[in-house]
C-alpha cells in the first residue's frame, strides 16, 4: 500500500511524484516543489506540480515544464501550464 501512495499512474506505468520533486528541486530557482496526481479521464493520471520561486526568480511554467522534460520520458513530464501552479512566496 506504502508503493501505491508513493505513485500516480500515467496510462499503464507508475510515475514516482518524489522523482519528479527532486528534478524540481535540483533547478537553482525554484525554492519549494510538491508534485501530486491529477485525475485525467483518458490516461487515469497525470502530474500536477505546484513550484515556489526563490526570491528574485522570474521562471516561467514553460521553463519549469521544459527543465523537466529535458531529464525525464515523456510519461513523467508536467504537461499544459494549467498543470503547473508557481508562486513566488511561500505564503
Amino acid at each position: 500500500m506504502e508503493l501505491f501512495l508513493r505513485t500516480l499512474l500515467y496510462q499503464s506505468y507508475q510515475v514516482p511524484p518524489a522523482e519528479l520533486e527532486h528534478i524540481l528541486h535540483t533547478n537553482p530557482e525554484i525554492a519549494d516543489a510538491a508534485v501530486v496526481p491529477y485525475p485525467d479521464e483518458d490516461v487515469r493520471q497525470i502530474p500536477m506540480a505546484f513550484v515556489v520561486r526563490k526570491p528574485g526568480s522570474n521562471i516561467t511554467a514553460a521553463q519549469v515544464m521544459d527543465y523537466v522534460a529535458k531529464q525525464v520520458c515523456s510519461k513523467m513530464q508536467i504537461s499544459g501550464e494549467n498543470k503547473l501552479s508557481i508562486d513566488s512566496s511561500f505564503s
